[in-house]
C-alpha cells in the first residue's frame, strides 16, 4: 500500500542567508558608471555640424573682399561710361561759349492760293509760299538737308504740304525762296465749310504753316550732327485766291533738337 506524502513550502527563516543579502543590497547606494568610451548611434538626418569659429571669420573676410571688388568694378564701369559723356558736354559748352549759336529766323512774305472752292465737298488746293530765312549767327553756317517739310492747315485740318529746299546758308545771311505745296482729296465738313466761307467774308482767313527741317551747324571746319528745326507761322490772308494778301503774320521757332 502506497502512502502519499505532501511537502508544503514553508517560508525561509528570517536568519537565512538569501534574505540577508537582498536587504543589504537595498541599502547599498548605486555608484555612477565608470569613465570610458561610449558609442551612441544617432540617425544621419539628426546630425548637425557646427563649424569652428575661425571658419566664420574667414567667411566674413571673403565676403567683404568680394563686395569691395564688385563695388570697384561698378565704379570702373560708371567711370568709363560717364567719361565720354562728360567730354562731349565739355566740348559743347566750349563751342557754345565760343560761337554763341542763335536760332534761325523765318517769315512768310507772300502766299498765293489756287484751286480753292470752299463750297465744294472735295478740295485740291495749291499754295505757293514765299519764305524769308535769316541766319543771324556771326560765326556759324547753316546747312539745310533734304527731307524738310512745309504744311498748311486751317482749323486743324491739313490742306497741303511741300518740300523745304536743301541749301547752305552762310553767316549773317538772308535767303528768299518759294515753296510750292499741293493737296488732293481734302474733304471738309459742312460746319467747316461754313466757317471758311464766313472767314472769307470777313477777309480774315487764319492759316497755320508748319515748318520741320533737318540741318547741321558748321563751326569753321567742324560740322555738327543733324538737328531738326520746328517752326510755326500764323498767317492771316484776306482771300483764298492767287491775289491774296497777308493781313498778319508771325513765325516762331519752337525748338531745335
Amino acid at each position: 500500500m502506497l502512502h502519499e506524502h505532501h511537502f508544503s513550502s514553508s517560508p525561509e527563516p528570517p536568519g537565512s542567508p538569501c534574505s540577508s543579502e537582498s536587504s543589504i543590497q537595498n541599502f547599498i547606494p548605486k555608484l555612477p558608471p565608470s569613465p570610458g568610451d561610449y558609442f551612441v548611434q544617432v540617425q544621419k538626418d539628426r546630425i548637425f555640424r557646427v563649424p569652428p569659429p575661425q571658419n566664420s571669420r574667414r567667411m566674413a573676410i571673403y565676403t567683404r573682399r568680394a563686395s569691395s571688388r564688385r563695388r570697384r568694378t561698378c565704379l570702373r564701369c560708371l567711370a568709363w561710361t560717364a567719361a565720354p559723356i562728360l567730354l562731349l558736354a565739355a566740348a559743347l559748352a566750349v563751342l557754345y561759349l565760343l560761337f554763341l549759336p542763335q536760332k534761325p529766323v523765318y517769315s512768310i512774305t507772300a502766299l498765293s492760293i489756287a484751286g480753292f472752292n470752299a463750297s465744294s465737298s472735295s478740295l485740291s488746293p495749291t499754295f505757293l509760299a514765299t519764305v524769308h530765312a535769316e541766319n543771324p549767327n556771326q560765326k556759324i553756317g547753316l546747312s539745310y538737308l533734304n527731307g524738310g517739310d512745309v504744311s498748311v492747315s486751317f482749323a486743324g485740318v491739313s490742306l497741303c504740304r511741300g518740300d523745304w529746299p536743301a541749301f547752305f546758308q552762310g553767316r549773317r545771311n538772308l535767303t528768299l525762296f518759294q515753296v510750292p505745296m499741293t493737296g488732293a482729296g481734302i474733304r471738309l465738313s459742312s460746319a467747316m465749310r461754313q466757317q471758311l466761307e464766313a472767314a472769307q467774308r470777313r477777309r480774315e482767313v487764319a492759316l497755320l504753316i508748319g515748318i520741320k527741317v533737318p540741318l547741321r551747324l558748321k563751326f569753321g571746319a567742324v560740322t555738327s550732327w543733324t538737328m531738326t528745326v520746328n517752326a510755326r507761322c500764323h498767317v492771316t490772308v484776306d482771300t483764298l485766291t492767287a491775289e491774296s494778301n497777308i493781313v498778319t503774320e508771325s513765325c516762331q521757332v519752337k525748338n531745335v533738337i
